[in-house]
Formats: structure tokens, sequence, C-alpha cells
């Protein structure tokens, strides 16, 4: 399944006025997904508590998730690959292990933040923000590049569901089954 997020860059037009904005653009996508709002990765920065990242360092998953709580969207933090059913995911990758791997469009390594967009039975699929327009959007990465790529760190966004089934998060114990009625 591939879900349908909007596609941001971290460079050109709407993200030109910072260096490092691949958590911003993230943060563009997942907002667009989930509230359907649009935020361009250069407005980020205007929001209270974001602050313009260290030009050597980036953005912190911390940022990221208190910028979307600024717009009231619920996320979680991981260490582990998670594997969300109709939810992106942004997540730390090493850059150039997708660079090596010929999945990327310019050679280079560094730390960086993607969106996975789904997943089908070899690829995981991401939205990357360092390419520029809509080329970055749904690249397929085998499963053992993405894995060896992967660091460690994930934020899960929330959608609420469009029924009123409820969202199970990491940790959450499954309650009592209901009696069935006779």
């Amino acid at each position: 399944m591939i879900l349908k997020v909007p596609y941001y860059s971290q460079v050109g037009f709407g993200a030109d006025e910072h260096f490092n904005d691949c958590g911003p653009a993230c943060c563009s996508m997942c907002l667009a997904y989930v509230k359907d709002i649009s935020v361009s990765p250069n407005d980020w920065y205007d929001i209270d508590g974001w602050g313009a990242p260290d030009t050597d360092v980036g953005t912190y998953a911390w940022q990221m998730r208190k910028a979307l709580a600024e717009f009231d969207v619920d996320s979680f933090q991981s260490g582990y690959l998670l594997a969300q059913e109709e939810q992106p995911i942004i997540s730390l990758v090493d850059y150039g292990v997708l660079s090596r791997a010929g999945y990327t469009w310019v050679k280079a390594s560094f730390l960086h933040w993607v969106v996975i967009v789904g997943r089908d039975v070899n690829h995981i699929v991401i939205h990357d923000p360092y390419y520029p327009e809509e080329q970055g959007a749904n690249i397929r990465v085998s499963y053992g590049v993405f894995n060896s790529a992967f660091r460690w760190s994930n934020i899960a966004v929330i959608k609420p569901p469009s029924d009123e089934r409820p969202i199970r998060k990491p940790g959450d114990r499954l309650g009592k089954p209901e009696r069935m009625q006779r």
C-alpha cells in the first residue's frame, strides 16, 4: 500500500531560506497528508519553538514532534523500524547507504530525514525531500538497503481514522473483547 502523501522538496522554491531542511520538508509532507494544510519548509522556522537548525547538525526529532504538535498532529517516536499501516513515518537514514546503492540523484553521505509512505513485498517506499520538485516522490528502496540505512529514529505521524476505530500505539494494551450480544 502506498499513501497519497503530498511531496515537498527541501531544495528550491519554498525551501530556499535555510540549509538542512529535510526535517521541515518531511513535516510539510506529513501535515499536508494528515490535516490537508500546506506549510512550506521555510515557514516551519516561524512556528513558535522551532528555531533555525544548526547548519552542521540539522533537525532533531523533538523539534519536528513539537512543531507538528502546534497543529494538533499527534506523533510518537520509536527506535525501531515501524510498520504502521496508513500512517506516514518520518525516518532518519544514512544517505550514504542509499547513495552507494543508487537510490539518490547525488552522491553524498550524511544523516537525512525521509518519509516512509508505503511498502510492498520487496520495498519500502519513501519520499526523499533532497530531490528537486516531484522527483523524490515514491522511491522504492529494497528492504535490505533501507534496513542498512536506517538510523534508530522514527516519528510516526498519526492520522485520525475516518471511522471510529482507535489507533493503537506501541505499549497500548489490548482491552478485553466485548461480549457478543445474543
